[in-house]
């Protein structure tokens, strides 16, 4: 929001239950996923996206423990290249790492370490999938995510 731009981001939708959390995640804009409000989920990330928002999906679908993500990320789900070949956006593709040292996986808050530990954010190149194959498409993107982190 630093820059005047808006970003709803997919969340899981028992995540909008939660007291405080659920709250924080309504009043911020973001769409509550699950396997049963799917396309609900993706119809509105694609009426976002058509306004001009920018709409951020973890494309594994969820938080992945790092003993299933032997190399660097989970399994790629195709609900991403569905709501991009949709909106007819690209995809920007985006690699995290050294989240884990700040908020670990299981615990409720995340660590106040000192000194701070590092995070890197890495960009790559916009892609603009050629197909509607779901399943090639999200490949695509996570192999450009691997090659981030």
């Amino acid at each position: 929001t630093e820059l005047g731009l808006t970003c709803h981001c997919l969340i899981r939708a028992d995540l909008f239950e939660k007291p405080i959390i659920g709250g924080w995640l309504k009043r911020n804009g973001c769409i509550a996923a699950s396997k049963s409000t799917r396309e609900e989920a993706e119809n509105r990330a694609v009426a976002l996206l058509g306004d001009g928002y920018s709409v951020a999906v973890m494309p594994e679908g969820r938080l992945v423990p790092e003993a299933d993500r032997p190399e660097g990320v989970g399994q790629g789900r195709p609900g991403i290249s569905r709501i991009a070949t949709s909106a007819n956006v690209c995809v920007l593709p985006v690699g995290l790492t050294g989240t884990e040292s700040v908020w670990p996986m299981g615990k409720p808050f995340p660590l106040f370490a000192i000194p701070r530990p590092t995070v890197k954010i890495r960009f790559g190149d916009p892609i603009k999938f050629n197909s509607d194959d779901h399943i090639a498409n999200v490949g695509i993107v996570m192999d450009e995510i691997k090659s981030l982190l």
